[in-house]
């Protein structure tokens, strides 16, 4: 389970629903605690956005991810065998 930092609705565009800010807000909040639980800055994009049993939500959470990256709280970078990673963003608040 996600707890760590927050976000507000105020945060995100207006023309999300408040089930999607909701849902990104949550996704935001795995990435933090996945942050803290790893050495490493990077985290490997395929591993954090894929669920092997349920394509839908595999999709879902990479739309979730296109939002933080869109609004600065998260950047996508390229790992050293040029996979795509997720990095913490100089914008992104303390945590």
């Amino acid at each position: 389970m996600c707890t760590a930092g927050a976000l507000t609705v105020k945060e995100f565009n207006s023309e999300l629903g408040e089930q999607t800010i909701k849902q990104i807000m949550h996704i935001k909040r795995c990435l933090v605690e996945r942050y803290k639980a790893v050495d490493s800055s990077l985290i490997d994009y395929f591993e954090f956005v894929i669920d092997p049993k349920s394509f839908a939500k595999t999709v879902e959470n990479m739309f979730h991810i296109s939002f933080l990256i869109k609004e600065g709280f998260v950047n996508l970078f390229q790992d050293d065998v040029n996979l795509p990673a997720l990095g913490k963003s100089k914008f992104s608040k303390k945590t």
